[in-house]
């Protein structure tokens, strides 16, 4: 017999439930149980008169069951109708053969449903409880069983003739009646519907009230439901055609009695041995857990249903689904750690692109997961809830490309309960607490009572997320820490929630991962800092970081709304295609289009006038204005009157009331912000015919504005925090002009939540011209100690945004910005601050013009001698003997010097190149996208080149002996490399024997390469640097000694790469690939030797 596996794994984890019916207590004694016909026969028999009789036989012989029954009732009434049933069901003590039923139970389930009316199943298991459908609390205890297993006796049950279900018109009543009764009893059929694979055991899904509850669920599910069997007797002949309609699926024996018996047994042998197989312990069994009400997943499709921003709702009329715009988000794609592949593999890993869709990483591990505002994060925690409760795929109007088309894990279609908690929601509970440290218990209980909040709208309280949570069943997605405020309260009671959180969360995890928990935490970039990221990430959690939006999905993200909006698939697409060219025409806008909000904003502001704003301050200005008027009026008096109540708003949930709050708050108490709608409207003294109060005020803006929401029923929130932000940029330059501006900077530019604000409002200022945008930035830039970096980490970041959103508009900064923006450079690699701070100065050093002399291969201090004579070679420390003395370059080969090789025609001079290389350039055409030069990511100035194959690097190394006549350019051999980095002792890395990840970068920890030169700590003895991290370097020696004479045979790589772990960083570890190889983690550094006649 062919048992499907689905049936085993739901037995093995004890989550499927029996649908039993009377051929099961027929089994048991046919002499005292019978079929609804041999019962329909016993109620004509106490029929007296023969008119009456005789219709009821009719309908009986006509197989018209429900409407024989339903004349039968008539006819007798209630009383003798419920005697003759208890005559024939009713046995009080146990009766016939329980093999069967008991084989039912042994297959472990802690729930079983019949339509049955007897006790065969409760003589079965004397442990067991009969639950009915009059009873809220039997219910109840059906869907969260304790000790005791559960039957629910769908129909009633004879211990209560008031309960059975005999009739049509009661079936009817039952499955679609509006009262409480019929409700709960639909409602708690769905829950296990949609959540447990079902086994019908004992009838043939013929009669038509058991068909009717089941395509009442699959209608409101929209198919949605778990597998279904049903245990068929090939005696019976061919299954109903009905089953195919309602995918139930038929598992075959041979005929009634023992081979039935036979067949469970083997159902439990298998799953035992296959919870055995997969050392399944019983405590991480979801059979005794609490169902989750189908309640829950209706409010998750609700939640995804309408999600039409800034406005639009009421002006258009429309209601967006998130179904009709989802698109995929995507994260980096891990790299694996540099160990050697076979060129066939190594090409195949090639033609996968840098990204992963986020769907499918988070079915391959638990995630730290970073993105910008408004990049996507929250979306997607909905999307993935959804996606994994309720199985519904995106309404594709418009197909999603290929490669990028998503499919649930398998991972996450394993019995889990998909929960989204938005961390600003912990703030309530964790702020009442006012506990300076959570242990695990106590962070949990923070987090149930978040989920208690919303529990009557919601259909999910936090003690069913807890009990799943306990035994390893919950996909926990925790959205949003930067949400969590860095300080509350008043100066002398003032403390931290959110380090509070990163406290506890490394513990935490590690204990729901160890459970089997699958976890996902999002944030804003610093919303976590390096020392809890490195915690999280020992915990378990991978960190990635939320890539922009490529350019195909942008245009389907555009398409889909389009199409939405125009109701039209042929409009919408013209459209969208028209908007998109105007964003290719606008290089400041081109830039935003990659952000998923930003890019909705865009499409909304053009549905309105096909005119696209100029930078992201505009844009965000054009989001409210539009928004204020689609609600409001036309009247531009009444715009601005409403817009400044909500710049108010946004300054009070910014500074708080008194303004001494230092960090923001994101959800405020109703009643504050009355307050300071009341200070507000009286320092403006607004007058109106009919002037609202405050409280009337906040009532209107929270139902008409939609950018202000309540958040709860005495908490609100902005529709996303970037408006917030935005308009509390707006309120402080209102407050501060001139040389003022620089106050708000310095006060709170130490703190990570102002970083966005103090974003927009530098944008401010950058809108009213160029020449006070540059005088801010210098004396940001110049507020800051060089050799005190590490005190004012917030405000050097800020300084760094303000730098590069100066260099984003295009702007040649004036040279004493250049200047001191170099001091603060030259500070940070003397002192040796903050490693992702160091990082973010270089790259924009680097754009701004790196003049370190180290970086021009024409001078000297680019180079560094390497001293003949012996040195320790390998693992094994062999004594081997340098033969002469060399230059080796101080830092791989950088973007712009490589940019130097393009820009002469490097590409198009055969003489560079070999002859097999040269053969391979012709082919592959590499100089189409030469190294990283196109990636964003990569392409910093003064960041090693990369993506350049052995035959690039080869070819580069020609054109630089071309260029300079004294000296020979060549990739080091091996052994050259080696003597360099361990400096003739028996040192392990190149700055001596132990590891010291701050020495190099590795381990993904910034996730990129890092620019040349900023880990001086770790030079070599030779004084060369990043000879460990950040690039694995191409040599020119062969893998196999024996191909030497092989040009496509593997060459030699050596020194590890930004993403690898420490022992691949060692200065003996090899790697090797084949030449025409390109990778995000591959690069170069020259040597060089004096010519004769140099």
């Amino acid at each position: 017999m062919t048992i499907p596996h689905e049936l085993i794994e739901a037995v093995a984890d004890q989550t499927l439930v029996p649908f039993v019916g009377s051929g099961v207590s027929i089994d048991v004694s046919s002499q005292h149980f019978c079929s609804w016909p041999t019962l329909l026969k016993k109620l004509m028999e106490r029929i007296e008169d023969a008119g009456e009789k005789a219709r009821v036989r009719a309908k009986l012989k006509k197989g018209k069951l429900l409407q024989a029954a339903e004349e039968a009732y008539e006819i007798l009434q209630a009383e003798v109708f419920r005697e003759v049933i208890i005559e024939a069901l009713g046995h009080a003590e146990p009766v016939g053969d329980l093999q069967l039923p008991k084989a039912i139970w042994s297959l472990g389930s802690q729930r079983v449903i019949t339509t049955n009316y007897d006790r065969v199943l409760e003589w079965a298991n004397p442990n067991s409880l009969p639950a009915v459908c009059s009873d809220a609390g039997n219910l109840h205890e059906f869907l969260n069983p304790n000790k005791r297993p559960v039957v629910w006796h769908l129909h009633g049950h004879v211990n209560s003739t008031d309960t059975l279900v005999l009739t049509k018109s009661q079936y009817e009543r039952l499955y679609q009646a509006a009262d409480e009764h019929s409700e709960r009893t639909r409602s708690a059929l769905q829950t296990v519907w949609s959540t447990c694979p079902l086994l019908f055991i004992g009838f043939g899904l013929r009669d038509d009230y058991v068909m009717k509850s089941l395509e009442l669920m699959l209608k409101l599910f929209q198919g949605h439901a778990r597998p279904r069997f049903v245990l068929w007797c090939q005696q019976d002949g061919t299954p109903p055609d009905i089953w195919g309609k309602y995918s139930i699926k038929p598992v075959y024996y041979s005929q009634h009695g023992a081979p039935l018996r036979q067949l469970l047994t083997e159902i439990r042998q298998q799953a035992d041995q296959l919870r055995q197989a997969a050392g399944m312990p019983a405590g991480t069994l979801a059979g005794s857990l609490p169902l989750i009400s189908s309640d829950y997943r209706k409010w998750l499709e609700s939640d995804c249903r309408d999600v039409m921003p800034f406005g639009m709702e009421q002006k258009q009329q429309l209601s967006v689904n998130l179904r009709q715009v989802y698109v995929p988000a995507l994260v980096d794609r891990p790299a694996k750690p540099g160990k050697a592949e076979s060129a066939e593999a190594a090409e195949e890993s090639k033609k996968q692109p840098a990204w992963q869709l986020l769907l499918e990483a988070v079915g391959q591990s638990s995630l730290l997961v970073e993105g910008d505002p408004g990049a996507g994060k929250s979306t997607f925690c909905r999307w993935l809830c959804l996606q994994v409760m309720c199985d519904l795929a995106p309404s594709e109007t418009v197909g999603t490309p290929q490669s990028f088309v998503e499919v649930v894990p398998d991972a996450l279609r394993k019995d889990l309960l998909a929960v989204r908690i938005p961390l600003r929601e912990l703030q309530v509970p964790l702020c009442s607490t006012h506990r300076t440290q959570l242990n695990r218990d106590e962070l949990e209980d923070l987090l149930g009572k978040c989920v208690d909040q919303y529990q009557h709208e919601r259909g999910l309280s936090g003690a069913q997320v807890l009990q799943w949570l306990r035994v390893g069943r919950v996909l926990l997605t925790l959205d949003g820490v930067d949400e969590v405020p860095l300080e509350h309260g008043a100066e002398d009671a003032r403390w931290e929630p959110r380090r509070v959180l990163l406290d506890a969360l490394p513990g935490a995890v590690t204990c729901w991962l160890k459970a089997g928990n699958r976890v996902m935490i999002t944030s804003r970039p610093h919303g976590v800092d390096a020392v809890s990221r490195r915690r999280l990430e020992n915990a378990g959690l991978r960190y990635t970081q939320l890539q922009p939006l490529p350019t195909e999905l942008q245009a389907l993200l555009a398409q889909r709304w389009f199409v939405m909006v125009e109701q039209s698939k042929e409009r919408g697409l013209a459209v969208a295609d028209s908007m998109l060219q105007q964003v290719r025409n606008l290089e400041r806008v081109r830039e935003l289009v990659a952000n998923p909000l930003l890019l909705t904003a865009i499409c909304i502001i053009y549905s309105e006038g096909k005119v696209l704003p100029q930078d992201l301050h505009s844009l965000y200005d054009r989001i409210i204005d539009t928004s204020l008027h689609a609600k409001y009026s036309t009247v531009k008096s009444e715009v601005l009157r409403q817009r400044g109540r909500l710049v108010a708003i946004a300054r009070g949930m910014h500074l708080g009331f008194d303004e001494g709050q230092t960090s923001p708050e994101f959800e405020l108490h109703q009643d504050v912000l009355v307050k300071v709608l009341e200070d507000h409207e009286g320092r403006n003294q607004v007058r109106e015919k009919q002037r609202l109060t405050a409280l009337q005020t906040l009532d209107d803006l929270l139902n008409r504005s939609g950018l202000l929401r309540s958040k709860s029923e005495k908490t609100a929130e902005f529709a996303h925090a970037s408006f917030q932000e935005f308009l509390a940029a707006e309120a402080l330059g209102q407050q501060f002009e001139g040389d003022d501006v620089l106050t708000p900077f310095q006060k709170y530019g130490d703190v990570s939540n102002w970083r966005q604000t103090l974003q927009f409002l530098f944008r401010r200022v950058a809108v009213n011209g160029r020449a006070s945008a540059e005088k801010l930035a210098l004396q940001i830039v110049n507020s800051l100690q060089p050799d005190s970096l590490d005190q004012q980490i917030g405000l050097a970041v800020v300084a760094c945004d303000v730098v590069e959103n100066v260099l984003d508009r295009n702007w040649v900064p004036a040279q004493p910005l250049r200047d001191q923006f170099t001091l603060l450079f030259q500070a940070a690699l003397r002192t040796g601050c903050s490693e992702r701070l160091r990082v973010r100065l270089a790259l924009l050093q680097g754009r701004l013009g790196d003049t370190r002399p180290e970086l021009d291969l024409w001078k000297p201090d680019a180079w560094k001698t390497v001293a003949a004579g012996p040195f320790f070679y390998g693992e094994q420390n062999a004594l081997q003997e340098l033969s002469a003395a060399f230059e080796i370059g101080r830092f791989p080969v950088t973007n712009a010097q490589f940019r130097q090789f393009v820009d002469a025609g490097g590409y198009a001079e055969k003489s560079f190149w070999s002859a097999t290389g040269w053969a391979w350039r012709k082919r592959y055409q590499p100089e189409r996208d030469p190294g990283s030069l196109q990636l964003k990511r990569f392409n910093g100035p003064t960041q090693p080149v990369v993506r350049v194959s052995f035959w690039e690097a080869e070819a580069f190394s020609h054109w630089m002996s071309r260029q300079d006549g004294r000296y020979r350019y060549f990739l080091p051999a091996e052994d050259q490399w080696e003597a360099a980095a361990r400096g003739g002792d028996q040192r392990r890395y190149p700055w001596g024997p132990s590891w010291n990840a701050q020495f190099c970068n590795s381990k993904r920890r910034i996730d990129a390469t890092t620019p040349v030169g900023i880990y001086p700590a770790g030079a070599a003895v030779c004084g060369a640097e990043d000879l460990a991290g950040n690039v694995w370097e191409w040599t020119s020696s062969h893998s196999d000694v024996s191909k030497a004479q092989d040009p496509t045979a593997a060459r030699v790589l050596r020194g590890g790469g930004w993403f690898d772990l420490s022992g691949y960083c060692s200065a003996w570890c090899r790697n090797h690939y084949a030449p025409q190889i390109q990778s995000h983690g591959f690069g170069f550094r020259l040597a060089r030797t004096l010519l004769p006649d140099g």
